[in-house]
């Protein structure tokens, strides 16, 4: 595993620049724990959100049951 730091394009990306210049001021390691830690909540956060909006759009496109009709003559 290669120890060079990979680093995102300032000008491309504003998150990649916070990380960048968040890290340049030297190893913080208990800071880094935590905003792994962080991430990896916020990313199951998006997954619950997609599962319960792929599970509402199963609902719609499944076909209706029809339901049968009893004709009732009045007179």
């Amino acid at each position: 595993m290669s120890k060079t730091k990979s680093t995102c394009p300032p000008a491309g990306c504003p998150v990649g620049r916070f990380f960048n210049e968040w890290g340049a001021s030297g190893p913080r390691p208990e800071k880094v724990e935590a905003m792994a830690r962080c991430a990896l909540q916020v990313l199951k956060a998006v997954r619950l959100a997609l599962d319960e909006w792929i599970e509402t759009l199963e609902k719609r496109s499944r076909p209706k049951t029809r339901r049968r009709v009893t004709k009732i003559r009045v007179q």
